[in-house]
């Protein structure tokens, strides 16, 4: 709080009284004083789209070499490009295909999330992420690049196909995840069957050039239709080794 002193009329206590002066002056203050509906100095020389400093939004030093959603970001990655991935929130989506030539992440969030069959396809690189419960229940198609799959969610998964990806790895922590069986393609594959009652389909690497297999010790697997069918001679009591003569790669 200001106290100010002064000699005009009206100043001879805190504050200042206006009248004081008008009325010395003899109502020239008024003369002086634009009104409120009186054109501001702010008004005449700001256009009215001016932007304010809400409107500024710093960028990042590598906004000008990654592909964000409002460029180079394809239509089917509703989540953005962030880093130059193409993310995909496919919880919804009637098809769910990756575009070719850049790297892919698909989640599937909600229960029963990705109600089709996910396909890497053409994508550089491919990581699809079945989270909710019983998501991905169609299960996934990897492309020719490096391909992973988490099957993260109660239920998740159905069939997974690593095709021709150039490396294939499946994570099945979830409790009954991956289910409906993985085909490993002829590349290196990894399973990693840890969730409770896991890999119930059972594990195919058998014409993998190396198959890193492991069921844990509450997983469905190996046994029954839970088997895990390794390269020859690479069996071990919890799955397949791709070491020393099992990697063939």
């Amino acid at each position: 709080m200001w106290l100010w002193a002064c000699a005009a009329p009206g100043c001879g206590r805190i504050g200042f009284d206006p009248s004081a002066l008008e009325e010395r002056d003899g109502g020239a203050l008024d003369a002086r004083t634009p009104s409120r509906d009186a054109t501001t100095p702010e008004d005449a020389t700001s256009p009215a789209d001016a932007p304010t400093a809400d409107a500024f939004v710093p960028l990042s030093p590598d906004a000008a070499i990654l592909p964000d959603a409002t460029t180079s970001c394809p239509a089917v990655c509703n989540d953005g490009c962030a880093g130059g991935t193409c993310r995909i929130v496919g919880d919804v989506l009637a098809a769910i295909v990756c575009p070719t030539g850049m790297p892919c992440q698909v989640r599937c969030v909600a229960r029963q999330g990705c109600m089709t069959n996910v396909q890497c396809a053409g994508a550089s690189s491919c990581e699809v992420l079945c989270e909710g419960d019983r998501s991905c229940f169609f299960g996934a198609t990897c492309g020719s690049a490096p391909c992973t799959v988490q099957c993260l969610g109660t239920d998740s998964c159905g069939p997974i196909a690593c095709a021709d990806a150039s490396s294939c790895s499946i994570d099945c922590p979830g409790p009954r995840s991956c289910g409906f069986g993985v085909q490993c393609g002829s590349n290196a594959c990894s399973v990693t069957c840890s969730g409770v009652g896991s890999c119930s389909g059972g594990v195919f690497c058998d014409g993998s050039c190396a198959c890193d297999a492991v069921c844990g010790a509450s997983a469905a697997c190996p046994g029954g239709s839970a088997r895990v069918v390794c390269p020859s001679g690479c069996s071990t009591i919890d799955g397949c080794s791709a070491t020393g003569v099992c990697d063939g790669c």
